[in-house]
């Protein structure tokens, strides 16, 4: 059986999350490189109000450990621990 390469070895990671979480997460990140005075929290209440997800469809709680969780996923498959991106020595 072939041995997977690399790039494809952290992929089922993000599995585990569901869509809308991955949504979430990847608007949040937009947001706070476009706006970096924007907090988290903000930025979480901004796009569950966008989506039209009130608190008893999607609790601002649950939703704030999502994007934790995933957040804390990226980071450990992008980057060593001294926090250099793993991805740049394949580039160069």
């Amino acid at each position: 059986m072939p041995k997977p390469k690399g790039y494809m070895r952290d992929i089922p990671q993000m599995y585990q999350y569901q869509y809308i979480d991955l949504i979430i997460f990847g608007y949040v990140q937009g947001m706070q490189k476009a706006l970096p005075f924007l907090t988290v929290s903000d930025a979480l209440k901004h796009v569950l109000k966008k989506l039209d997800l009130c608190e008893e469809v999607y609790c601002f709680n649950n939703c704030k450990t999502a994007y934790y969780n995933i957040l804390r996923t990226y980071l450990h498959h992008n980057f060593n621990k001294d926090g250099i991106c793993q991805k740049s020595k394949v580039m160069s």
